[in-house]
């Protein structure tokens, strides 16, 4: 009976399933259009159609034609398994036909290059945004809150977007964001410790912007469906280059890099901004997430020992004034020997009886010696 019924007709009990398991409005229809989009590109009408092999192909013209990157086609084959197992455990189909799809390597794929921006740079952006045009009901002074506390947690564009009123506790003492566990890529609630100037600010706008109600949203509008262009337009607007030098970009998802790049130069931690990222693992902060300046790097190499000379002639090692650096031995004294010349008066000679000489020890000159018996061979 299943085999007879048209694929939309399963899509739209498998859109159902997703919705009863508390996933996100945008996931679930990310997942069944990328589903339905690659069906109706390989002509599937029937379960019978379905074929890993007719899906392998239609992702391969699409990275050819560079319409999509090996991540991007990832997501589809994770979508047409997914499906596939729902087949299988609704007993519509007796098995997964796309259990053989594979993921691609990622690593192969250039990656779109982001950096940062300077301190500077960042001030002249917050400045210039806050006098800008609405953009999708979103007033200037609102973008600029919105990338100073992206800028500050490392939230994603989605994750701001979900934010109301009641997810910030703005006046404890330890100040707090809240995202919810539906809206975080790692489907985990993040509750994201901010500095307290920060959360004075963001205090302050929202009292002056009638922003009370708790679960009034924060950053309301379509903006970020556009947050990449949204940011590209206010970059313009401040005349800062969204594109460097070195072919690096400064898109929405940028501010996040700022983040991590800024905890990395403040010394912070290599475990403790692994934490604040919400990363899985630590390369991924350090290596992808984290940028520093040539000068960053350079100032590092101060905080090592001091280079000493070597004399190579004398094969001895002198301080800054040429003197020959030597062990010291024998710790210095204000004992003092008398001249040879100095005469010596009878009365004070005094009968002195002649003892042996002791040995002196390593002790009395102030050096340990090891036990070197326990290394004897």
């Amino acid at each position: 009976e299943a085999r007879k019924q048209k694929i939309g007709t399963h899509l739209d009990a498998f859109k159902t399933e997703l919705d009863t398991r508390n996933n996100t409005k945008k996931h679930i229809e990310q997942t069944v259009n990328r589903i339905d989009r690659g069906f109706r590109a390989c002509g599937f009408e029937r379960l019978d159609d379905l074929s890993s092999s007719a899906v392998n192909l239609w992702l391969s013209n699409k990275r050819n034609e560079k319409e999509f990157s090996v991540k991007t086609c990832n997501y589809y084959m994770s979508a047409f398994k997914q499906f596939g197992t729902w087949l299988v455990n609704t007993r519509r189909f007796p098995e997964n036909p796309f259990r053989y799809l594979n993921n691609l390597n990622t690593r192969i794929d250039k990656q779109r290059e982001r950096r940062h921006l300077s301190e500077s740079e960042f001030e002249i952006l917050l400045k210039t945004t806050k006098a800008g045009k609405l953009y999708r009901k979103l007033t200037g002074n609102d973008r600029k809150m919105l990338y100073l506390t992206a800028a500050h947690t490392g939230f994603r564009a989605r994750e701001l977007s979900s934010l109301t009123v009641g997810h910030f506790d703005l006046r404890s003492k330890h100040p707090t964001i809240t995202v919810e566990a539906a809206y975080a890529k790692n489907r985990k609630q993040a509750i994201q410790p901010i500095r307290n100037d920060l959360a004075d600010i963001l205090a302050a706008w929202m009292d002056e912007t009638d922003r009370k109600q708790a679960d009034q949203v924060v950053w309301p509008g379509s903006w970020v469906e556009r947050s990449a262009q949204m940011i590209r337009k206010d970059l313009e607007e401040a005349e800062i280059s969204y594109e460097d030098s070195e072919g690096r970009v400064f898109d929405f998802h940028a501010l996040r890099h700022q983040f991590i790049s800024n905890l990395a130069a403040a010394g912070v931690h290599p475990k403790v901004a692994q934490q604040l990222a919400r990363h899985s693992t630590i390369n991924l902060t350090m290596d992808r997430y984290t940028h520093l300046e040539d000068k960053q790097v350079t100032d590092a190499l101060t905080m090592l020992p001091a280079v000493y000379q070597i004399d190579q002639d004398k094969d001895q090692e002198k301080d800054s004034e040429g003197e020959l650096l030597v062990p010291m031995l024998v710790p210095a004294s204000d004992f003092s020997c008398p001249e040879p010349s100095s005469p010596v008066i009878a009365e004070e000679q005094a009968p002195v009886k002649e003892e042996t000489p002791k040995p002196i020890s390593a002790e009395d000159l102030g050096v340990v010696c090891l036990d070197v018996s326990s290394y004897d061979t």
